[in-house]
């Protein structure tokens, strides 16, 4: 699950622990709205967070202005769709809803 990208890199969460190393090299590849998104990484730190998670942070290897502008704006557009979608099923009544990369979870009279 990705947690966070920056202009520098992405920091990944996964719920088991990890063969990654420091200095690892790896392809960097996501789903988005208009296709996929591929780069090349450097791993730069791989930790286990208080929430059991093994989190791995990398740094983008050459990655263009133009391609993480059209990444960026990608990740907009999908948190702009999450965030209309949550507001929708809260008004349908919802007490909770979680976004989490396997999908969305409602709590409520109207759970779906």
């Amino acid at each position: 699950m990705t947690v966070d990208v920056s202009r520098s890199g992405i920091l990944l969460a996964f719920a088991e622990p990890v063969g990654f190393a420091a200095d690892h090299r790896l392809v960097v590849s996501l789903d988005l709205i208009d296709g996929e998104f591929h780069a090349l990484a450097r791993v730069t730190r791989v930790e286990r967070g208080a929430d059991f998670r093994t989190y791995v942070a990398t740094e983008f290897v050459n990655l263009d202005t133009v391609d993480y502008d059209e990444l960026t704006d990608q990740i907009s557009r999908l948190d702009e769709c999450a965030c209309a979608e949550t507001d929708a099923l809260l008004r349908a009544g919802a007490t909770a809803v979680d976004i989490t990369a396997e999908g969305l979870t409602v709590e409520g009279p109207n759970s779906i």
